[in-house]
């Protein structure tokens, strides 16, 4: 597999529908089984509209995707942990 894998929250602006990007795995790390790490509630912000909202655990889910972008930092609260 070549691509990433990416834990994101869905922005909360009406209309955008741009997924805020929280943590990623990359294809190196892929092989071992991961386990979200993470409070039970986190604040982000939109990169598109600069707002930040708060979000639940549960509203993190998976997405798959192609390399992050340079300027990339993941939530400083989100991590991976192994099973």
């Amino acid at each position: 597999m070549t691509g990433y894998v990416y834990w994101v929250v869905d922005s909360q602006i009406p209309g955008c529908e741009s997924p805020i990007l929280l943590h990623f795995l990359g294809p190196d790390s892929l092989s071992v089984t991961h386990v979200l790490q993470a409070p039970d509630t986190i604040e982000v912000k939109c990169v598109s509209y600069r707002q930040t909202h708060a979000h639940h655990r549960d509203e993190i889910h998976v997405k798959i995707g192609s390399p992050p972008p340079a300027d990339f930092v993941p939530h400083p609260l989100i991590y991976a942990g192994t099973s």
